[in-house]
């Protein structure tokens, strides 16, 4: 009899719980696609709200107060306004397009070669992008995704060891747009000339390339030092909330991410400072446990370069600004994206983890994105958060 049920047991399920799963991608598609509805479906309850003031209003900062950073894509936003599109639900489309794009991508890359259970830990880490946003809602739907999709477009043009052109410049472009919309994109431009470096050692277009790594360089090298320069102040900050207020946005929307360009760095090195010990004590675990896949693959050790100098690039952002997990994501997810390109062109060697080992990997634990007293609860806590909702 327990031959007969076995039969109607899913090859997943058997030979050690280890068995690739490329023949399940319809099902795992689902699956990431559904954690990508469920965090757009919560955030989409914020925007009925009236918005968040830090996930909108980021996204909302424009050039009303004259040239500011961050202000491209919410100049863009602002304009369509004027043409009757309502601002927060435009942001939020847009900020839902992004993550659909990235999603695609990702999806792509990660079935463009057989995958083992294994690689399920990257692909649903609570570190990277279907779980993190949807654990900490309050740490999605920031700026760093249109860096991602930038990432992603490249990484998508350069796999199977060919430079499509039309993606590279498609991923030059959308860079341009992240690098004017948040300063965080300059220092990612490590990880997109480390990609276009691999790639000129298999293709015999370096004119092309260098070019391209030349134009990815001048643009992040220009929005960073622009971004220092005009850094915003109190009168930028009043006059960009009073363009909001006209455009019928209410007033709450203004206290977060908008409140924040009066202050300069030496604001955010003291915050940074004030919360130093108890962010010290919690986010080199969480940044491990991120790393644990990493380390059961034979990648990891071939490299060690870009993975130390990736790091070194972002560790400013842990000197001037207190959101530890949220530059823990991006690390991840950039090395993620690093990592699902080449081991579709070349092999990569991975250990066996079973399917209830990913279970547990996925649901037990998360990162709280600021200020974190705690390591997250993962599936469990996102659970309690949401039962407690419908029933109250």
């Amino acid at each position: 009899m327990m031959g007969s049920l076995a039969k109607y047991i899913p090859d997943i399920f058997r030979n050690n719980f280890n068995g690739a799963v490329n023949e399940y991608k319809p099902a795992i598609s689902a699956l990431a696609y559904f954690f990508l509805f469920l965090f757009c479906f919560r955030y989409g309850q914020a925007i009925l709200a009236g918005g968040d003031s830090w996930k909108t209003g980021d996204w909302l900062i424009n050039y009303e107060g004259g040239f500011v950073r961050r202000g491209l894509i919410g100049q863009v936003l602002y304009e369509l306004s004027g043409l009757g599109f309502n601002l927060l639900w435009s942001a939020f489309f847009l900020q839902s397009a992004i993550y659909i794009l990235i999603a695609h991508y990702t999806l792509k890359l990660f079935f463009a070669t057989e995958r083992r259970t294994a690689w399920l830990l990257f692909l649903f880490s609570p570190a990277f992008i279907f779980l993190f946003p949807l654990y900490g809602i309050e740490g999605g739907f920031r700026k760093e995704i249109i860096v991602f999709l930038s990432f992603c477009l490249l990484a998508y043009g350069l796999w199977d060891n060919k430079v499509s052109h039309k993606h590279v410049i498609a991923s030059l472009l959308v860079y341009c747009v992240a690098v004017f919309s948040h300063e965080l994109a300059a220092p990612c431009m490590i990880f997109i000339v480390y990609l276009l470096t691999q790639a000129k050692k298999k293709s015999s277009n370096h004119t092309a390339i260098n070019a391209y790594i030349l134009f990815y360089v001048l643009v992040g090298v220009t929005g960073g030092l622009l971004a220092l320069v005009k850094h915003g102040n109190l009168e930028v900050q009043n006059k960009i909330c009073n363009s909001l207020l006209i455009a019928g946005v209410k007033g709450d929307i203004c206290g977060g991410a908008i409140a924040w360009l009066q202050y300069d760095t030496h604001y955010g090195i003291r915050q940074v400072n004030r919360l130093f010990k108890t962010s010290i004590s919690i986010y080199p675990f969480l940044f491990a446990m991120a790393l644990l896949p990493f380390l059961l693959t034979d990648w990891c050790k071939k490299r060690v370069f870009i993975l130390v100098l990736g790091f070194a690039a972002l560790l400013p952002l842990y000197i001037v600004a207190l959101d530890w997990g949220r530059w823990i994501h991006i690390y991840i997810f950039m090395v993620s994206i690093i990592l699902l390109l080449e081991s579709a062109n070349t092999l990569v060697t991975i250990r066996r983890v079973s399917l209830l080992g990913v279970f547990l990997y996925a649901c037990i634990w998360s990162i709280p994105h600021v200020n974190a007293l705690r390591p997250g609860f993962g599936m469990f806590e996102f659970s309690y958060k949401v039962l407690t909702q419908i029933i109250l």
